[in-house]
């Protein structure tokens, strides 16, 4: 009888390089307010409220990324509105939006944790609603994204303060997964959502 020589040397690796892959996998339910329906979106910021500073900054351009793939809307991120070491008024709070032309905030925050309030309280505004101000005048979470990260999702106008998108999320990797795993992850799946919803202007 002849016995075949298999080499499984090569099988094993990829089995072994596709395990040590960082993957991770976002599910997501969204809804569209139905009273918000027909608003023209121009100029979105994003703010994601993870505690560390390296892991909200990543999770923002990579929403401002996944964004420019598919949409025509104009991204920016917080950070490039205002500097996330300063302390501001909601006055200065609205000037920064108005002298950006934002229309509409895409916020995300963990809601496995809390926020902190810097003690500010905003005042009515014809410009920013007040729900949105306490939102851009408080801290970032205090916990850092986790193996399995929760998330609130919502797309808010500036300028009346209204809820046009809401949408939960649940991230989780896999063991060898990494928080920029989770984070993009989370990023394609929102700007998926988005799409699915009929909101984003695609290119």
């Amino acid at each position: 009888m002849k016995i075949l020589n298999v080499n499984v040397a090569p099988a094993c690796g990829f089995v072994l390089a596709l395990l040590l892959l960082g993957c991770a996998n976002t599910t997501m339910t969204a809804r569209v307010n139905p009273e918000t329906t027909g608003r023209q979106i121009a100029r979105v910021m994003v703010r994601v409220e993870y505690a560390s500073l390296d892991q909200r900054q990543t999770a923002e351009d990579a929403l401002c990324s996944e964004l420019a793939k598919v949409s025509v809307w104009t991204c920016l991120t917080y950070s490039k509105v205002f500097f996330v070491g300063e302390t501001y008024t909601p006055e200065q709070v609205q000037q920064r939006m108005q002298r950006s032309d934002i229309d509409t905030v895409l916020l995300l925050k963990p809601t496995d944790s809390g926020t902190t309030s810097t003690g500010l309280g905003p005042t009515p505004s014809p410009n920013v609603g007040l729900a949105l101000l306490e939102h851009l005048l408080s801290d970032a979470s205090t916990k850092p994204i986790q193996d399995a990260s929760s998330l609130e999702v919502k797309l808010i106008s500036v300028s009346d303060d209204r809820v046009i998108w809401y949408a939960s999320a649940n991230t989780n990797g896999t063991v060898f997964a990494n928080w920029k795993d989770l984070i993009a992850s989370t990023a394609r799946q929102t700007v998926r959502q988005l799409a699915q919803s009929g909101l984003l202007s695609a290119k």
